[in-house]
């Protein structure tokens, strides 16, 4: 088997669940002590499989291959379903976050300009919820700039960020740092639509961001509206709860925090694809059941269930995110 085929069958491997595994390990026959017990590496054990089966004594690559795509019919190519990258995204956003894109969705069609608070728990999909609010702008593939920036526990590395993604040849003094990018930022929504990114926010505290964001809104305040519609789109994207305070001059709404998903959650996106979108037809193991999906090793946790419904439709997740994801 040529490397490029290999590559395919490890990663095939590596992806599934110990049970599984073991399922495969039995259902070869496998000498004892070929494999690792259960609390070793997964890669290890995978590999010690694979050298196995390639060598004399073992079972053969084909065999392997024939007997993993029977345990686990989403390994096979065979049976899955691939659609574009833009298509799964919007399918896979369509599991969650209808609360909070309602919420934002009104306050971008009051305000100009917003700010919203986005939290959630480590690895609850934040990237997706933020992209998700982004496009609610009216026509936002064609939105004029994105930054996204860190966030830092010292105010003026936080301005100096957002100005060297503004104008990374910029030459501003410790003075006039806040006034030119102020200046920099509103010269870009005249022209367009503008949507700020502030990740780990956590890292800045309440205070330091309290007062970023009054230096930052009191600075921008002072401007005359530019004419048109466009928009001023701050997202503030936080892995911890905490309370923010409110600027009584620009809103600073604080979204309904994201968790890990439920069965139910999951069994209504299912029943939803099925009953309204007749262009999209799921894998097998997704029609059957979710709860898979609730287990070892996904847990119902975000983003390892979109990286696994991504391979469930044959799709490389990398792919996905790469594609769609600001």
């Amino acid at each position: 088997m040529s490397p490029e085929d290999r590559l395919p069958l490890i990663q095939l491997l590596n992806d599934l669940p110990p049970q599984q595994l073991d399922m495969l390990i039995l259902a070869l026959n496998t000498p004892a002590m070929i494999v690792p017990p259960m609390d070793a590496p997964h890669g290890n054990r995978t590999a010690a499989l694979l050298r196995w089966a390639e060598s004399a004594t073992g079972c053969g690559l084909e065999q392997l291959q024939s007997v993993l795509h029977r345990i686990s019919p989403r390994t096979s190519n065979e049976n899955r379903t691939k659609i574009p990258p833009e298509k799964l995204f919007d399918l896979l956003s369509g599991i969650d976050f209808q609360e909070q894109i309602e919420s934002a969705r009104n306050a971008i069609d009051s305000h100009r300009t917003v700010a919203f608070l986005v939290q959630g728990e480590s690895e609850c999909g934040l990237e997706v919820l933020a992209t998700r609010l982004i496009r609610i702008i009216k026509n936002w593939k064609k939105i004029k700039k994105k930054i996204i920036i860190q966030g830092h526990s010292r105010i003026e590395v936080v301005w100096t960020r957002l100005l060297e993604r503004l104008d990374r040849e910029h030459q501003s003094t410790k003075q006039n740092l806040q006034n030119m990018t102020i200046n920099k930022l509103y010269e870009l929504w005249k022209a367009g639509d503008v949507v700020i990114i502030l990740r780990d926010v956590d890292r800045m505290g309440v205070k330091f961001l309290s007062d970023w964001l009054e230096q930052f809104w009191e600075e921008l305040g002072r401007k005359e509206a530019p004419e048109g519609n466009n928009k001023l789109l701050l997202l503030l994207l936080d892995i911890k709860e905490g309370e923010y305070p409110q600027n009584p001059q620009i809103p600073l709404i604080s979204l309904p925090p994201i968790s890990y998903f439920t069965q139910e959650m999951l069994d209504k996106w299912v029943i939803n694809i099925q009953e309204i979108r007749s262009d999209i037809e799921l894998p097998k193991e997704l029609s059957e059941s979710t709860t898979f999906l609730l287990n070892d090793p996904y847990y119902g946790i975000p983003e390892f269930v979109f990286d696994e419904i991504c391979k469930c439709f044959g799709n490389d997740p990398e792919r996905v995110w790469r594609q769609c994801l600001i």
